[in-house]
């Protein structure tokens, strides 16, 4: 479905990626490319060290492939943050290779 609310189809044959339902060209960017190649913001939070808050919230500064989103999750698990930490700051850069950096949206005195 497009973020309009648009059902679309998708087929492929020999290759090409053939969209229907899209009424716009937004739609059938947004449609093939989730069906080519999906990617998201990953947001969650990590334990905190050294505070009387016990988590954080982060997200990345850009989206990565759908499929890394688990294994970025299983290794920030292993990660810990120690105060102070500033609203965009750097946490992990290069989040597993992705080339995307995951940042502070809190702050941590």
């Amino acid at each position: 479905m497009c973020p309009k609310g648009c059902h679309t189809w998708v087929s492929e044959k020999n290759g090409r990626v053939d969209i229907q339902g899209a009424k716009c060209k937004k739609g059938i960017e947004y449609v093939r490319n989730e069906y080519i190649r999906p990617v998201r913001f990953l947001t969650t939070t990590l334990a905190v060290e050294g505070a009387d808050i016990q988590r954080l919230s982060v997200r990345t500064n850009g989206k990565i492939h759908r499929e890394l989103l688990i294994p970025c999750i299983e290794y920030l698990k292993t990660r810990k943050v120690f105060p102070p930490v500033r609203v965009g700051e750097v946490i992990v850069e290069n989040l597993l290779g992705t080339g995307v950096d995951l940042v502070s949206t809190n702050e941590l005195e």
